[in-house]
């Protein structure tokens, strides 16, 4: 079958996603979720958040 599937917000060959086990999609989805975690508390300055002006790059 052809197409596109979507693991963790990242579109793949349908192909590509069968063959790939589901241990390793799994670290995917966990790494690309902490990921998001990671860039929200970048974006983060003094004020949008409790941190002081000081802490401002």
């Amino acid at each position: 079958m052809s197409g596109e599937i979507e693991i963790a917000g990242i579109k793949i060959a349908k192909s590509d996603g069968d063959a790939t086990p589901k241990s390793v999609q799994a670290v995917v989805t966990v790494l690309s979720e902490r990921l998001a975690t990671i860039e929200e508390k970048i974006k983060q300055n003094s004020q949008n958040s409790s941190r002081p002006p000081s802490s401002d790059a």
